[in-house]
């Protein structure tokens, strides 16, 4: 099995590298966890020229505190680097009481970029070729992160249902999504057009890679065509998926619906959404109303 993190030549500190990135592997944890985690270790025990757990709970403290200083981390890439070692000093030498009162920085607000449909209508109208076009659809379409389309193959697609299949996701998670009519165009027209990305004579392997390209070329794909439609927003790869939430929320989406398509393990993950939506006017209910004038064999 190819080996994720980087080793230090030092028997005892490579050990703990392979144990923390095998109880990882255990537990279920994504491939970007395991590479964060390792290198949090990794950076820590390099820095220190020790194990955490032959460390002092101040001398933690203090390495976390000139270790933001030295590399101007925010809080959000701080609280990864405080995990990770957290996750060591638990579950790898057993040490909990190295990590007992240490505090987890406090996140800002959940500030996010959220494009207007006019200006998603601009972005789609921007790609150059059908390629461009599609990836953009579906992120836009179905809210999936750009790793797990990156993942995505022919296979996954059930055009009978209309719906995504999406595998083996963010805490090793199954889950489907949904797409129109639209996108279901746009697919076949690509499958189409790309009949040799699909023939059995090029890939040995059942399953068929979609897009056939990697998470940084399809990052790159979203990037050039921001560029080319000038828009003033700042718009990144999780920009859609943003985008997505919103607009599913505004057309009409409830919240838990939401929560299955993005995958979410927690609602209140989605809830931070409810405050860049702009819902339908409801009824005015008067709870007095409906109490006090209800017919009284009818009150529970």
């Amino acid at each position: 099995m190819k080996i994720i993190y980087r080793t230090t030549g030092i028997p005892n500190f490579d050990r703990a590298l392979a144990n923390l990135d095998n109880h990882l592997q255990l537990s279920g944890k994504s491939l970007s966890t395991r590479k964060i985690y390792s290198s949090a270790l990794h950076k820590f025990i390099c820095l220190k020229n020790k194990l955490p757990d032959d460390c002092t709970q101040y001398e933690i403290v203090q390495y976390f505190i000139d270790y933001k200083k030295k590399n101007a981390l925010k809080s959000t890439s701080l609280k990864h680097y405080i995990f990770a070692i957290k996750y060591y000093l638990l579950n790898v030498s057993n040490k909990p009481e190295l990590f007992g009162r240490i505090p987890i920085p406090k996140v800002k607000n959940y500030n996010i970029e959220v494009l207007s449909v006019k200006e998603m209508n601009h972005l789609l109208d921007t790609c150059l070729n059908l390629k461009e076009r599609i990836i953009l659809e579906l992120l836009y379409e179905t809210g999936i992160r750009v790793s797990e389309l990156a993942k995505l193959n022919v296979e996954d697609f059930d055009f009978f249902h209309s719906v995504i299949t999406i595998r083996n996701s963010k805490n090793m998670a199954t889950r489907t999504v949904n797409f129109g009519n639209k996108l279901k165009q746009s697919l076949k027209e690509y499958m189409a057009v790309n009949k040799s990305l699909f023939s059995d004579s090029l890939f040995t392997s059942h399953f068929h890679p979609f897009i056939n390209l990697s998470k940084s070329r399809i990052t790159q794909i979203l990037k050039a065509v921001v560029r080319r439609s000038n828009l003033t927003k700042r718009v990144n790869i999780h920009s859609l998926r943003h985008t997505f939430s919103v607009h599913y929320l505004n057309f009409g989406g409830t919240i838990f619906q939401l929560q299955k398509l993005l995958g979410h393990k927690n609602i209140e993950t989605t809830c931070n959404y409810l405050q860049y939506t702009i819902l339908k006017d409801s009824t005015i209910i008067s709870n007095l109303d409906h109490c006090l004038f209800k017919d009284s064999n009818q009150i529970e």
